[in-house]
């Protein structure tokens, strides 16, 4: 530790105790920086020590100067700026704090510092300004870490912060990529979420990007071989510029039109966003993307960009980008570094979805519409949102002429539209299950039940809303149904079936009464240690997740009427709807009659959706035919005959309309056969030519098993 101001380091004739004082401090302050590299236990004891305060008084000190050794003052106050900055990265949110009041509150030693300055502050852009290399570096770091305080990121930026460490990464005499990469560090987080810093850099824009496509001015083939001997340091600090960039933009309309209008400066934005790139900065200029597209101006500006040397436009490299795999590492970083790539790339297309209706046609064009959908099943949430909203876009038509269709649709590409649409409509809950948080790792025995039950919760709501999505390319005008080629390959992929899997899957929870007791959420874990039952999750269900189980069935039913109708030739679907037995005809009737009980909303679409799905499977086909006069005459004419207010409440004009078509279609099957002379009869009890009577047995041989009770027989 330093001496008090009354005892000042000064040479007293002893000089080799003088030296010796100082050797120990440039020792101790270095070891310090050593043993807080990324250590959180160190860094943890050196603030309940008070640690920090005294590596702030170092940094403040007017050590004097040892002859001997000119530089022994900067750099001990680097080794403790360099302690600093290692201490502020292992720290917790506490430590951190610890660390932001020590600057508030330490000490000033200089007569030249400004009244309403913080003196650490003003020490360290003062070490930016050092000739020596450590002492930048060290700075450098301590500036980015600080400026996760609001008030010292502000004060840092008035202070020239920002020119000097622009200028320390401009400087072509620098012996290493270290300076321009920690300078650049620092400089991306001053900027991030400060309107005044990000003003103030307006005028380096330009810089920032020369910088991030590394074609800085001044950078002669010397500069260039240097970089290529150490590359991976210079790639870093481009990602640092390209993040640089991007906090610059954040929310900022003139710096975007700054970057808008600079020569060739979108178009070296959008050449970093190309598959050829790292990961790493593909994340960083997919950001600068995302909020250029922020704006009309934005996304017509990036729609006229110079295309890709490869000819590729901005919409394929987002495309790209947003389908984007490769290798993960060993510890998995590069996992989450691919899903981001992802994300902001999706961020990028639902930008230029919501501005100009060009955007969307090339998306369209470009064969986004498989990408969106794909990505909207996404286990990253915002991956997910972005893709619905992109989704939501380009359903919306309202004064937007030049889009011809309002409905979601996968084109078939050699197959894998029809399979990525059927793999939708078998997503479940399992698939979409994502593994703990921390906050659930780290929970109580009785906290974790609820965590665990939200967990179930969110994951059955993304595979409802994947089948939802899925069905809704297939309805009733959409392109899809245009072309036979499409509903071959859907049903060469068990579509049908996935439909009918999807009816039998959610048929429990389809059209159940929701009270607002039931659907309130607990907002405190259960005290509870046993884990919730599942009778007991299906209690806890919002109505929200029951308007979305009722949007799916109507989808799911109107699916399967659009699929059966424009099939041709049809009987393909009706031979695959018969092959089901139980899951099929009896399935829909089975839904057909918890709707007409009218215990939700949704119960009178339901019930039209399931009749009329009916009609084009019965239609012309006789084992489909039978099958329902086996297991739905019954309800078929107990809904023709229901009147307004009776024990069908969902039943209206339209319900009866619809049972009297499949009635009408079914009536030339409803024969019963005489076991003794094989005379047909339409109903009754006995033979009309012979007077035998009429069993269940011989009506069942006749008419594929209608059953032979008083109700059928008028």
């Amino acid at each position: 530790r330093r001496r008090r101001r009354e005892e000042p380091f000064v040479v007293r004739g002893d000089a080799a105790a003088t030296t010796f004082d100082t050797d120990v401090a440039e020792s101790a302050s270095c070891a310090l920086a050593n043993v807080l590299s990324l250590h959180v236990p160190n860094a943890t004891r050196l603030a309940a020590a008070g640690g920090l305060e005294v590596l702030f008084d170092v940094v403040n000190s007017p050590l004097i100067v040892n002859l001997l050794d000119v530089d022994q003052a900067g750099e001990i106050q680097a080794n403790a700026a360099n302690a600093l900055a290692n201490a502020a990265a292992g720290l917790g949110a506490a430590g951190r704090q610890a660390l932001l009041d020590a600057v508030a509150t330490s000490s000033c030693e200089n007569d030249d510092d400004e009244g309403n300055s913080s003196p650490a502050a003003a020490q360290v852009v003062r070490m930016l300004a050092s000739h020596l290399v450590p002492a930048k570096i060290a700075a450098a770091l301590l500036c980015g870490n600080l400026a996760l305080d609001d008030a010292i990121q502000a004060e840092l930026g008035r202070l020239g912060a920002l020119e000097i460490l622009w200028a320390n990464a401009r400087d072509d005499d620098a012996a290493n990529a270290t300076v321009r990469t920690s300078s650049t560090w620092a400089l991306a987080n001053l900027v991030w979420g400060s309107r005044a810093n990000q003003d103030r850099v307006t005028r380096l824009l330009e810089g920032f990007l020369l910088l991030t496509a590394g074609a800085l001015d001044g950078d002669d083939e010397e500069d260039a071989d240097r970089r290529r001997s150490s590359a991976e340091d210079w790639f870093a600090a481009r990602v640092c510029g390209a993040n640089l960039l991007a906090n610059a933009l954040h929310y900022h309309d003139a710096n975007r039109h700054r970057v808008e209008v600079l020569p060739e400066g979108v178009e070296r934005l959008v050449a970093l966003c190309d598959v050829a790139e790292p990961p790493a900065m593909r994340e960083a200029a997919l950001r600068c993307v995302v909020s250029l597209a922020a704006t009309d101006r934005g996304a017509r500006r990036l729609l006229d960009a110079t295309p890709l040397p490869d000819g590729s436009t901005v919409c394929v490299a987002l495309l790209v980008a947003a389908q984007s795999h490769c290798e993960p590492l060993s510890g998995g970083e590069e996992d989450g570094l691919v899903v981001r790539v992802r994300r902001f790339a999706m961020m990028a297309l639902a930008n230029l979805c919501l501005c100009p209706v060009l955007a969307r046609e090339r998306v369209k064009a470009a064969g986004g519409l498989e990408v969106l959908v794909s990505a909207s099943v996404s286990s990253d949430p915002e991956t997910r949102d972005a893709a619905t909203t992109a989704l939501a876009a380009l359903q919306n038509t309202i004064g937007q002429p030049e889009i011809s269709t309002t409905d979601i649709k996968i084109r078939p590409s050699d197959g894998d539209g029809a399979r990525s649409l059927v793999d939708l409509l078998r997503a479940t809950p399992e698939e979409k299950l994502e593994p703990p948080s921390k906050d659930e790792i780290q929970a109580d025995d009785a906290a974790k039940p609820y965590f665990v039950a939200e967990r179930r919760r969110t994951a059955d709501r993304s595979a409802v809303w994947a089948r939802t999505t899925a069905a809704k390319s297939l309805h009733e005008g959409s392109e899809w149904l245009s072309d036979p080629g499409n509903l071959a390959d859907f049903f060469e992929q068990g579509g049908l079936e996935a439909l009918f899997a999807t009816l039998e899957h959610y048929h429990d929870r389809f059209l159940t009464t929701t009270s607002s007791s039931l659907g309130r959420r607990p907002t405190t874990p259960p005290r509870t240690t046993a884990p919730p039952r599942r009778d007991e999750e299906d209690k806890t269900r919002s109505s929200d997740d029951q308007d979305s189980d009722d949007d799916l069935l109507t989808t799911t039913l109107e699916a399967i009427y659009a699929t059966v109708r424009y099939a041709e030739p049809r009987d393909v679907p009706q031979q695959r709807i018969s092959n089901l037995r139980d899951k099929g005809v009896p399935l829909l009737v089975a839904v057909a009659k918890k709707a007409a009980e009218g215990n939700a909303k949704a119960a009178d679409k339901a019930l039209e959706t399931a009749l009329r799905a009916l009609v084009p499977i019965i239609t012309d086909f006789t084992p489909t035919a039978k099958r329902l006069l086996a297991v739905g005459l019954d309800f078929l004419l107990d809904v023709a005959e229901s009147a307004d207010g009776g024990p069908l409440p969902a039943v209206g004009p339209i319900h009866r309309d619809v049972a009297a078509v499949l009635l009408k279609v079914m009536a030339p099957l409803n024969l019963i056969a005489c076991p003794n002379c094989a005379t047909t009869n339409r109903g009754g009890f006995v033979c009309v030519y012979c007077g035998h009577p009429l069993s269940s047995s011989s009506s069942s041989s006749s008419s594929g098993g209608a059953a032979a009770s008083p109700r059928e027989q008028r």
